[in-house]
Formats: structure tokens, C-alpha cells, sequence
């Protein structure tokens, strides 16, 4: 008798995994100090991983910053190493009202 099972996943399950291992693989690669930073762009799950996943992010000294795009379905999720700006990052990108760069003061 044959007692291996093919177990299949319905397509959003295995984007949920395969999201899920990417953010916490580019966590242990920050973490690590091999990278300084590593970019997730088309993300279908992001702004909920890096809600899920911040905590256990933090504790390892990495930060997660999600970008969503409203007008599709999913973002961009940054991780990187907390208390370091990146040049890409949300306050870098975008100017206060007066036009000068943002500051984390």
C-alpha cells in the first residue's frame, strides 16, 4: 500500500508560504549582516506579513517597512537594519510641505 500523499495547496496558500519563507529568509539575511537592506517588491501579502512579522523582526534588530500600492492588489515590503534610513525609504522619498527632505527628529 502507497502511503505518501500528494498534498496540494490552493494557489493563495502557496503565495502566502512562499511570501512568508522570502520575508523571513531576507530577515535572517539582515540580521546576519551579509546585506544592510533587502527590498520584496509585488508582494500580494505584505502590509499583513510585516504587521505579523515585526515583532520577531525587532527582536533581531530589523525593522520592516510595507508600501502598499492602492491601485493593485499587494506592495513593496523593505527590511532592513533598525535605526538605519535608507535612501529609499518612506521619510526620504518624500518632501515635507515646505519642500525639504524629512527627518526622523
Amino acid at each position: 500500500m502507497d502511503t505518501t500523499r500528494a498534498t496540494t495547496l490552493d494557489p493563495t496558500t502557496e503565495r502566502l508560504a512562499s511570501e512568508v519563507a522570502d520575508v523571513r529568509a531576507s530577515i535572517a539575511l539582515v540580521h546576519s549582516g551579509v546585506a544592510t537592506s533587502v527590498t520584496l517588491t509585488g508582494l500580494r501579502f505584505g502590509q499583513q506579513l510585516a504587521q505579523s512579522l515585526r515583532k520577531a523582526a525587532a527582536s533581531q534588530g530589523v525593522t520592516l517597512e510595507a508600501s502598499f500600492w492602492p491601485e493593485e492588489d499587494g506592495g513593496d515590503l523593505r527590511v532592513g537594519i533598525i535605526g538605519r534610513a535608507a535612501a529609499d525609504s518612506p521619510t526620504a522619498a518624500n518632501p515635507t510641505a515646505d519642500g525639504a527632505p524629512a527627518t526622523d527628529d
